[in-house]
């Protein structure tokens, strides 16, 4: 291990690596490991360094997220809509042959398996984006509702961290 310090020149790697041995060490043999005896909360549950974390520009991140976000909704829903159009996407003219050639692998088994009158595989790939991103605005939806009407402050607080943690 010394050899590996080294060749690459990483001694905190090494010196966690170490922490994790020791630790494994000390808790590997026993059948109920208290590993978390050691720890304290505090008493405001960490909220009062909070403060250290914020930053005056953490409000241009803030709107640039929101930002992002909907250039990329309107970016997917204008593409998908050009090609449900029968408009592609590329702006380029196609005619029926050179859509059946472009037609991917795993679109083509599915509308023959299924017997769908879709003759581009785009077309499916569209209707399954704007599904997935009409049921990822709903359920967003929900949780900003849940966290605005919610009488009880535990359903605010977890429907605004599944909203950021998992939808966003």
């Amino acid at each position: 291990e010394e050899g590996a310090i080294m060749v690459t020149g990483d001694e905190e790697a090494y010196k966690e690596n170490e922490l994790n041995r020791t630790v494994w060490e000390e808790f590997a043999h026993t059948e109920v490991p208290n590993v978390f005896g050691n720890l304290f909360i505090a008493e405001d549950g960490g909220f009062g360094e909070v403060e250290a974390l914020w930053h005056k520009t953490r409000w241009l991140t803030a709107l640039l997220t929101i930002g992002f976000i909907i250039s990329n909704i309107y970016f997917i829903i204008s593409v998908d809509m050009h090609i449900l159009a029968g408009r592609p996407a590329s702006g380029e003219a196609q005619n029926l042959e050179s859509s059946k050639k472009q037609m991917f692998l795993l679109t083509h088994w599915l509308v023959v398996s299924v017997n769908l009158n879709i003759v581009k595989g785009a077309d499916l790939i569209a209707i399954f984006e704007l599904g997935g991103l009409t049921v990822l605005i709903a359920s967003a939806l929900h949780q900003i509702c849940l966290a605005y009407f919610a009488k009880i402050q535990r359903l605010k607080w977890f429907a605004t961290a599944r909203l950021f943690w998992q939808i966003v």
